[in-house]
């Protein structure tokens, strides 16, 4: 008996993990549908006219050949349109996703990279005061004109 138990347990426990990650997975998916409903917004479609049948098999296709998942495909199609400026409403242009892996994989590592650097990045912030001599302090000639230029006032 103690074996069904146990056995029950590890199925539960997997049961749940499982759950999990499909849960991650759409809202993964979630967040990169409304990433590309956005794009076409912009760029005036009206949400009827999206392509959704066309998009979805795009995806399911690059999540098949490529092995990349929902996020990735979401970081290039950021990449595509905030770094390169590609417009990808057009209907050949979503074709470019597996064009891009390389490139937004580039990007993002730099990125991290950066932002590694910056974190450790030591910096004292120190205030230095500096207050000049009375010899250093220089005023005003007595002399000095003002030019009226071609201003005349009655």
């Amino acid at each position: 008996m103690p074996k069904k138990k146990e056995e029950y347990a590890i199925k539960s426990t997997a049961k749940k993990a499982s759950a999990s990650a499909s849960q991650k997975t759409k809202s993964d998916y979630t967040k990169l549908t409304d990433y590309i409903q956005d794009v076409y917004l912009k760029a005036n479609f009206e949400k009827e006219e999206i392509p959704w049948a066309y998009l979805s098999s795009q995806i399911s296709s690059f999540v098949k050949q490529y092995g990349i998942n929902y996020k990735d495909i979401l970081h290039i199609l950021q990449y595509m349109v905030q770094i390169e400026g590609i417009n990808f409403t057009d209907k050949d242009s979503l074709g470019l996703v597996p064009y891009y892996i390389d490139k937004t994989n580039g990007y993002i590592s730099k990125y991290k990279e950066v932002n590694k650097a910056v974190k450790e990045f030591n910096y004292n912030e120190k205030t230095i005061a500096i207050i000049p001599n009375k010899q250093q302090v220089r005023y005003k000639k007595k002399n000095e004109t003002f030019d009226w230029g071609d201003k005349i006032w009655l």
